[in-house]
């Protein structure tokens, strides 16, 4: 079983219920668990991103998973997203915990479209990189539209299109 994550930033997932969102998604990997084959240990694809992202792949790893992190861009460049001190520790604990590190693929780069060295672009490239490879995903969702190209609705509907089994976990 390999799921993949895509959610919503702390900015648009409400302070109170952050928890709430984070037993969810250890509930949801919990649920894609039991769709695993008991010899195989399960994966997650995560992107490291502040909220969701990390969210799950912080369950992930406590419930045994092997965390692979598909960035959409390198690692120092990337670290420029995250502001605090905090979340660029956050981010490197992670990172050293994934069992791979990796960054979209030239056809997931060319399939994105745009110019591919722009970040909107870059992260819709780890999206399209990350559906190619995943059975599962955990979609953490508003409701609302995406606040960008590759943002979350864009890939929960490019999931939906390619018949990936999405498990909603709604804030």
């Amino acid at each position: 079983m390999i799921v993949g994550v895509t959610g919503h930033r702390p900015n648009r997932i409400p302070a109170g219920k952050r928890s709430s969102a984070a037993l969810r998604i250890r509930a949801a990997l919990i649920s894609f668990d039991k769709k695993a084959e008991r010899h195989k240990t399960p994966i997650l694809i995560s992107g490291l991103a502040e909220g969701s992202d990390r969210y799950a792949a912080g369950a992930a790893l406590k419930l045994g998973w092997e965390l692979h992190a598909l960035l959409p861009l390198a690692p120092e460049d990337y670290l420029q997203d995250f502001e605090s001190p905090a979340s660029k520790g956050q981010f490197r604990r992670l990172l050293a915990a994934a069992a791979s590190v990796s960054q979209p693929s030239e056809e997931a780069r060319r399939t994105a479209g745009g110019d591919s060295e722009k970040r909107p672009y870059c992260y819709l490239a780890q999206g399209l990189d990350m559906l190619s490879q995943i059975n599962g995903l955990i979609a953490v969702w508003d409701g609302g539209l995406s606040a960008g190209v590759g943002g979350t609705l864009d890939i929960i509907e490019r999931a939906q299109a390619k018949d990936v089994l999405v498990h909603f976990v709604r804030i």
